[in-house]
């Protein structure tokens, strides 16, 4: 019996640093290390802020922002995940534009840059923390993977213009400051972004 104690409580400590060392990682490490962490905890509210985000953005893609902004405010509402030290609600908007535009590149052709132009035209008309959150998403594309050069030439262009903010999921939290209006209508700018990107594929018949 001791031996499964101290076993289970190593994993335990592992699984710690582990989530303790995301918000010092590159946005691409911290989402494999995020997806790692939820299949062994189970992660209850982080896995109801995924839930509570995709409803928002399907709202969203049906024109109806009110509702979009309910789902955002109940998930900005689930408890602090003292585990991740985050709000949950932060790491799935986070996740969901990094996931849709680094799979929009993956799938593209090494000369197709449509997810790039549409990346480039969100940049121009998201407000603040859309265009902070697009800027992220783009300086971590590189890390997963090699861009052709005039390519990476265009998004290294884009990401020196703006000058560099930590995104949603590198802001350190503090549970008793959290204005949760405020942090819905953060996540609203995210995934505002997320469906105009995705009509920004469209709009080009990716």
């Amino acid at each position: 019996m001791t031996d499964a104690k101290e076993t289970a409580s190593a994993e335990l400590r592992a699984m710690q640093e582990m989530v303790a060392g995301m918000g010092r990682r590159p946005l691409v490490e911290a989402a494999r290390e995020s997806g790692r962490t939820r299949q062994m905890l189970g992660a209850g509210p982080q896995l109801a802020a995924d839930n509570l985000v995709q409803k928002a953005v399907t709202a969203l893609e049906d024109g109806d922002r009110e509702r979009a902004l309910r789902y955002a405010a109940r998930a900005a509402r689930l408890p602090f995940d003292d585990f991740e030290e985050r709000a949950p609600v932060a790491i799935s908007a986070g996740m969901m534009l990094y996931s849709t535009v680094s799979d929009a590149e993956e799938t593209s052709a090494v000369d197709d840059t449509r997810w790039l132009d549409a990346a480039l035209a969100v940049l121009g008309t998201a407000d603040h923390r859309g265009r902070v959150e697009m800027r992220t998403v783009l300086d971590a594309i590189p890390e997963s993977v090699q861009l052709a050069p005039d390519t990476q030439r265009r998004l290294d262009a884009a990401v020196a213009a703006l000058p560099a903010e930590p995104g949603i999921i590198d802001v350190e939290m503090d549970p008793a400051t959290i204005d949760e209006a405020d942090l819905a209508e953060q996540v609203m700018s995210i995934l505002e972004v997320v469906v105009a990107f995705e009509s920004g594929l469209v709009e080009r018949d990716f």
